[in-house]
């Protein structure tokens, strides 16, 4: 027996089979109706769904199928991987569902628009994530939030309206989202999360109404046509001047638009730089921080490949993490005498900074402080110093000889790693064998040898090699 059930209505037909039969199953008649011309297709249940999309043939962009899909739950919406490669226009309007869920629709790759219906509050996380053939969504004022990531890496939405009913809108809710060209945020939305619209390539224009009491780090950076971030005069938390985002008072650059080019002089009402604030301005040539300054979010100038050169004011005192890191062209900067701590990846892959003069103030450098600078040939670590962190100075090829002066007690994992040019290494003092890393920290047998008289401290002195960037590094002590 073959039990075959119809689209649209449960209809059970029993064949009795005394022959091989060969048949094409084809998209039920039940389930088509055309109006004005055009053919729709309609589902009362996920399964109809389902089945509606395994009978109709693969299609093209251009020419997708429209689907009425009437629900009042998308619980088991999980469709294959063929069906969601059929390019659909799918229209919810129908439907009674309160919201959807987490990951309903991600991975919809042949989803090409949705219209959402009234009875829905929340669009939670992920529901339309990677949904790359998305060109646009209807949201209804009944939407109060918009959840996580949710339409991240929606690559073809070219625009989108949020309803005045929406109050917050998620962390990397349209990250990622490289077709999406202007934004407008409505009277009504509180709260703007983290990375919003992180990495949108094309935005060109944002506009904040006066209820946005909250913008998360990253929300517009890395945006490299965003040319202006305009806020209503009447908010009472935000303001912009040129299309720069301050807080109200300006005392803190919050986001430096991705778009501009050129140079930048900082207000001199300003006090804090904003966590990547400056973060992915790709044609920023240079900047000029005045002593106002007295801090500078994590990293607030990454990816800055156009700025050459940097001159730190002596009212900062730390380079926080990742502060200049996957700056490329950065050749020079000025650290002043105020710094106490480079931070984690603070220089990480500054691949044209030939060297830097650490002051005497600085007594940490961190993790990947300066790895992958390529171009690295000289630098003094100061008598300051007492920790090395994990990879501070890794892969820095072009880097021949150090000193590590005797203030030095903790060097950690792969310190100098990589450093395949690295001849030359003075150490001014002993280390406690437990603070001097036995994985990595040096090329070669250099540990070994730095330990081979005096096992719990070392040998201060002067250690060269002549087979650098060998396998087997071998070190002699003069």
């Amino acid at each position: 027996m073959i039990y075959f059930w119809g689209a649209k209505k449960q209809r059970l037909c029993t064949i009795a089979l005394t022959v091989t039969i060969v048949f094409t199953i084809t998209a039920c008649s039940d389930c088509t109706e055309t109006v004005d011309g055009g053919t729709f297709y309609t589902a009362n249940s996920i399964e109809e769904l389902e089945r509606l999309l395994i009978d109709l043939p693969y299609n093209t962009r251009d020419n997708p199928y429209t689907i009425l899909l009437n629900v009042n739950d998308l619980t088991g919406n999980r469709m294959s991987y063929n069906n969601r490669n059929k390019f659909i226009k799918l229209d919810l309007s129908g439907s009674t569902i309160s919201s959807v869920s987490k990951f309903d629709f991600a991975g919809w790759s042949g989803l090409i628009s949705v219209t959402l219906p009234d009875s829905i509050t929340s669009i939670e996380e992920r529901a339309f994530y990677d949904c790359t053939n998305l060109i646009g969504v209807t949201i209804p004022n009944s939407v109060t939030s918009i959840g996580n990531e949710t339409f991240s890496y929606c690559t073809s939405l070219t625009g989108v309206t949020i309803p005045n009913s929406v109050t917050s809108i998620g962390d990397e809710t349209f990250s990622y989202c490289t077709s999406l060209t202007g934004v407008t945020i409505p009277n009504g939305v509180i709260s703007i999360g983290a990375g919003a619209f992180h990495d949108c390539a094309n935005l060109t224009g944002v506009t904040i109404s006066n209820s946005v009491s909250n913008i998360g780090n990253y929300a517009f950076s890395h945006c490299s046509n965003l040319t202006a971030i305009n806020v209503n005069g009447n908010n009472i938390e935000y303001s912009s001047v040129d299309g720069i985002l301050y807080n109200k008072d300006k005392t803190s650059l919050i986001i430096y638009p991705g778009g501009k080019i050129g140079t930048f002089t900082i207000p001199n009402s300003v006090t804090s730089i904003g966590v990547g604030a400056f973060a992915g301005c790709a044609d920023l040539t240079d900047i000029i921080i005045p002593n106002s300054v007295t801090g500078i979010g994590h990293s607030a100038f990454s990816f800055c490949t156009s700025l050459t050169g940097l001159t730190i004011p002596d009212s900062v005192t730390g380079i926080g993490s990742g502060v200049f890191s996957n700056c490329t062209r950065l050749a020079n900067i000025t650290i002043p005498d105020s710094v106490t701590i480079i931070g984690d990846r603070a220089f990480f892959n500054c691949s044209s900074l030939i060297g830097v003069t650490i002051p005497n103030s600085v007594t940490i450098i961190g993790s990947s402080a300066f790895s992958y600078c390529t171009s690295f040939a000289s630098v003094t670590i100061p008598n300051s110093v007492t920790s090395i962190g994990h990879s501070a100075f890794r892969d820095c090829s072009s880097l021949t000889s150090i000193t590590i002066p005797a203030s030095v007690e903790i060097i950690d994992n792969y310190a100098f790693h990589d450093c395949n040019n690295l001849t030359r290494v003075t150490f001014g003092g002993t280390i406690p064998s437990d603070n001097f890393s036995s994985y990595y920290p040096f090329p070669g047998d250099l540990r070994d040898k730095f330990y081979e008289t005096d096992s719990a401290n070392g040998t201060p002195g002067t250690y060269i090699t002549k087979n650098p960037g060998e396998w087997k590094t071998v070190w002699v002590l003069q």
